[in-house]
C-alpha cells in the first residue's frame, strides 16, 4: 500500500530573501536545509550550502543544477522541509565552518571504523585525534528559520510545484541609538527593529516529481 503513495522528488532552492539585510551590500551565510520524515524509519536528511547575499537577496535560478539541488528522495504521505540561515560570517568564520563539517565527517568515519577494525581504538586513534581537533569549531548562530508542511497528495496532479517558505527571525534585532551631544548630555536608546518570531524573509523552492 505504501508504494502507491511514494514518489521520488527532487527539491531545489531557487531564491532566498532576507529583509533585515537589505541595506547590506554583501554578506556570507550558511544555509541549512532539512527534509523531515520523507518516509518511515528516515527521520531526516540534511543539506548545507554557502550563501552570498547581495542586498539581502540570493538567486540560484541562473546558477547550475549542482548549486540548486538540495534533495532527491523517495517521499510518502506527510513530510516536511525546514530551512535555516546562519548569521553573517567573515571569511575566517567560513573557513571555520568548513573545518566543522570536516570534523563531523571524520568523527562519523571513526565511529564506523571502530566496528570493522580488529585493532580497535588504537587503529583509529589518528582519525579520532584529527576529528576532535576539527570539532572545536562551533556551529554558526541561526538567525532565521522556516518550515513547510507537505503532503504527497499535492503532487498527484502536479509534476512540479514552486513554493514559498516564510523565514522567521530567531533573534531580537536591536539598534543602539545615540541621543544628544554637541556639548550636551549624551544618552543611548535601544530601538527594536525586529522581534524574535516575526517574518524576516522567504525562501523559494522547486519540487519536481521524477
Amino acid at each position: 500500500m505504501a508504494a502507491k503513495h511514494q514518489k521520488t522528488l527532487e527539491i531545489s532552492i531557487l531564491a532566498l530573501e532576507l529583509s533585515s539585510f537589505r541595506d547590506k551590500t554583501t554578506s556570507n551565510h550558511i544555509l541549512n536545509a532539512t527534509l523531515l520524515w520523507p518516509r518511515p524509519a528516515i527521520a531526516a536528511k540534511k543539506c548545507e550550502k554557502t550563501v552570498f547575499l547581495q542586498n539581502g537577496v540570493f538567486d540560484w535560478r541562473h546558477g547550475s543544477w549542482c548549486e540548486r539541488i538540495m534533495f532527491k528522495e523517495v517521499c510518502d504521505f506527510r513530510f516536511g522541509l525546514q530551512i535555516s540561515l546562519s548569521a553573517a560570517l567573515s571569511r575566517t568564520e567560513m573557513l571555520e565552518f568548513a573545518r566543522f563539517l570536516a570534523g563531523r565527517a571524520l568523527r562519523l568515519g571513526a565511529n564506523e571504523l571502530d566496528d570493522y577494525i580488529p585493532a580497535g581504538d588504537l587503529a583509529v586513534l589518528p582519525l579520532h585525534y584529527f576529528s576532535q581537533s576539527l570539532l572545536k569549531s562551533k556551529p554558526a548562530e541561526i538567525i532565521v528559520k522556516g518550515n513547510l508542511d507537505l503532503e504527497i497528495e499535492q503532487f498527484e496532479q502536479n509534476e512540479s510545484l514552486q513554493l514559498e517558505l516564510p523565514l522567521y527571525s530567531e533573534r531580537d534585532l536591536v539598534k543602539r541609538q545615540r541621543i544628544g551631544g554637541n556639548r550636551g548630555p549624551v544618552k543611548y536608546n535601544n530601538k527594536t527593529l525586529l522581534q524574535k518570531g516575526e517574518q524576516d524573509g522567504k525562501a523559494t523552492v522547486q519540487i519536481t516529481v521524477l
